[in-house]
């Protein structure tokens, strides 16, 4: 992993003392190595920056911050230069099959291949690398830049565009130092945050900030040295897309097909010249990764983290407890991670440092905050890279959604679809019998009237937006309600999956883990998330699905030493809260709030305060936003 930043003006008035600053913003993703390569005139040869009083004007630079994963030698920094060709390669990610690609069986390094391979073929190599990148590669010759991001997204590359510049970036810190603009929020992104309450990561090309943009997973742009023009030039193809519904073979066929392509998946990640470590939860993504890796790797390498998971009543919960039983049947140590039990000054401090990496309001219920301290435990015991179970729930068909998809499929007058999902929520659910009686009335009354409500009347956020004052924002807000936010109203467990893949929950957790995992310097990498299991999408829902039991195919195939009761259990807990609700409802925060200008125009203050404890969703989306007006100061 590494942090890549580029800046090209028509004008040749690059300054690189400000572009080595803005390239230095970054450091941690990338500690190992910096450098710089610059080009006085796109005519002449290139130079390396070592600091030097600048002399010459400059049209074109280009940074690299690296972090080591694979060759730990010097052969491997970046940018990567061919004199001869006058190309150079700038690159953030991992190209896991490389050696499939290389000539040579000693060859260490996936940067160096897929540069060879770029030279020959400037954007169709992607289409057969297996891994996650944000590529940067220039042909100076034909004066054209050749943007590629993966198919995931899961390394983000963004970019600003004028009459005059073209910046390009791992981080979007780095492109507001060098074009020294104020920062305007995007209000459908913004509208997006607070609708959704899930921080804004890039979906397609829009980012938190106007005129910020971000490259499309898995698409390769093109942008020319001599007019000034971006477009696009090509997607990255999903070869297995083409075979998705391909799944009328037995089923211990399809078993074993899985099987073999996920222990393959396991097998490329863990292929590192650095320490790897497997996050473990005791749930069943982390703990199939962990039971493969422990069958095909040497276990004196296998380094465990957990972190500790309490439930409400702030007691350990189950996870725990399972991770623990876990390494102790595989005889593996388990570094235990306790989360911090945060004050209501510690928490502002945690938000503040977390505002810092994001650059966007913090969703600070979910795994941020396990996330960031589980990564400053790794880097502080030398490890580099860490495997996750990122992507199981959206590939394999794990999350609780059969009860949302029996009100789906009753609205749409589907009785038998209706019914299989109100059995399979009825086999899974922990509620009473009432309750569940109750439910199939509420199902046939649906079915009866066709009772379809406006998604915004029933969302938690509906009842704040009396104290919106900003006409704009509640503009975009409606506008989300009735164009984006459809998940409730899909019929089908695959039409939910690729929902939450492009636009919810997937870029929500891949963006918290690269950011926060990247900003102690450690590399996420989900073995869910080979592009060879997209197809999984696709087949019978009687193998994601059956006798109350999610993701029922994946289940079966963890290995034995994990044991059945983990394989099998049905009470995962997540990670909970590191705070206590009164630590955020508090005057103190309510002030923190109303002290930001920001916050300050989009909100009626004296109705704010008056309901501030009643609207807890609103408030804690305020305090994300008031935190990072306070460190950047954002505007409309």
């Amino acid at each position: 992993m590494c942090g890549v930043l580029l800046q090209f003006e028509k004008s040749k008035n690059i300054d690189l003392k400000k572009f080595k600053e803005a390239l230095e913003l970054m450091e941690y993703r990338g500690p190992d190595n910096q450098s710089i390569v610059f080009y006085d005139d796109l005519d002449k040869e290139p130079r390396v920056y070592n600091g030097e009083k600048q002399k010459n004007n400059v049209s074109l630079a280009i940074g690299h911050n690296r972090l080591s994963i694979f060759d730990l030698s010097d052969n491997s920094n970046q940018p990567m230069l061919d004199r001869n060709t006058n190309k150079f390669l700038a690159y953030n990610g991992e190209f896991y099959n490389f050696s499939d690609f290389s000539k040579d069986v000693s060859e260490k390094s996936d940067a160096r291949v897929l540069f060879r391979q770029l030279c020959q073929h400037p954007t169709s190599i992607f289409n057969h690398v297996n891994g996650m990148w944000a590529s940067v590669f220039g042909d100076i010759n034909d004066k054209k830049l050749y943007l590629s991001r993966d198919r995931y997204g899961k390394k983000p590359l963004y970019y600003f565009q004028d009459s005059n510049q073209f910046i390009i970036s791992s981080e979007i810190k780095s492109i507001f130092h060098l074009i020294e603009s104020k920062r305007h929020v995007n209000a459908t992104m913004l509208g997006r945050f607070i609708y959704g309450k899930l921080s804004p990561f890039p979906i397609e090309s829009m980012t938190f900030y106007e005129n910020i943009h971000s490259v499309r997973p898995g698409v390769n742009l093109v942008y020319d040295l001599k007019i000034g023009t971006l477009k696009k030039h090509s997607d990255v193809r999903w070869h297995e897309l083409d075979s998705i519904d391909c799944f009328s073979m037995p089923e211990k066929e399809l078993e074993e097909q899985m099987s073999h392509e996920l222990y393959d998946s396991v097998r490329l990640r863990m292929k590192a010249d650095v320490d790897v470590a497997i996050l473990v939860s005791g749930g069943v993504d982390s703990s199939f990764i962990l039971g493969v890796a422990n069958k095909i790797s040497d276990k004196s390498k296998l380094n465990l983290y957990t972190c500790h998971i309490y439930d409400k009543l702030g007691n350990l919960s189950a996870d725990t407890q399972h991770s623990r039983n876990i390494a102790s049947r595989l005889g593996l140590p388990l570094t235990e991670v306790k989360t911090e039990s945060h004050t209501e000054d510690s928490l502002l401090n945690t938000l503040e440092t977390l505002t810092r990496y994001s650059e966007i309001p913090v969703h600070y219920l979910l795994s941020t905050i396990p996330t960031f301290q589980l990564a400053q435990c790794m880097h502080e015991n030398g490890i580099k890279v860490c495997l996750d179970g990122t992507g199981g729930d959206e590939i394999m068909g794990g999350y609780p959604s059969s009860g949302s998809l029996a009100i789906a499929n009753a609205v749409m007058r589907r009785p038998l679809s209706t019914m299989s999902h109100y059995s399979d929520w009825f086999m899974s659910s922990n509620s009473t019998f009432n309750e569940k009686i109750y439910f199939f009335l509420r199902l046939a009354k649906k079915s009866l009237f066709n009772y379809k409500q406006h998604q915004l009347q029933n969302y938690p956020i509906s009842s704040s937006l009396g104290l919106l004052s900003n006409k704009k924002l509640i503009k975009e807000i409606y506008k989300i309600s009735h164009s984006n936010f459809i998940r409730n109203n899909m019929c089908s467990i695959g039409e939910r999956q690729l929902y939450e893949i492009k636009n919810y929950n997937l870029p929500f957790y891949l963006g918290t883990a690269d950011q926060f995992s990247m900003a102690n310097s450690i590399e996420n990498r989900a073995p869910f998330l080979d592009y060879r299991l997209i197809k999984y999408l696709g087949m019978k829902n009687k193998y994601k699905v059956r006798n109350g039991y999610n993701k029922y195919l994946l289940r079966r195939l963890i290995p034995n030493s994990i044991g059945n009761d983990v394989a099998w259990r049905k009470d995962k807990s997540g990670i909970g809260l590191s705070f206590k609700n009164r630590d955020i409802f508090s005057s103190s925060s309510l002030d923190y709030i109303l002290d930001s200008k920001f916050v300050r125009e989009l909100i009626t203050a004296d109705s704010f305060k008056k309901d501030f404890e009643k609207e807890k969703v609103f408030f804690r989306c305020m305090l994300s936003l008031a935190v990072l007006d306070h460190k950047y100061q954002i505007s409309m």
